[in-house]
């Protein structure tokens, strides 16, 4: 559900160089699949908590780094998004 949302913001901000920001979110999430699956892996294949504790560390570990990465937006007079920050 909020991967289409994620893919959108991704690509507004990436406006300028649109394949480099489709490029660069596509690379990044086989890199977070390709971390998670061996991790799961190492703790059992019987139960599926060890699914659910990664799904949870990854959701515990988004909502930091949303708050210290994600920069406040402003909208300029010419009615245009502008990174504040930047």
């Amino acid at each position: 559900m909020l991967l289409p949302a994620t893919m959108t913001l991704g690509q507004d901000l990436g406006r300028a160089a649109p394949g480099a920001a489709s490029a660069l979110l596509g690379g990044l999430l086989f890199l977070f699949g390709a971390i998670a699956s061996p991790v799961v892996g190492l703790f059992g294949e019987t139960s599926s908590l060890p699914m659910s504790l990664i799904m949870l560390v990854s959701a515990a570990l988004a909502a930091p780094a949303l708050v210290v990465l994600a920069r406040p937006r402003a909208v300029t007079p010419s009615g245009r998004d502008m990174i504040m920050g930047a």
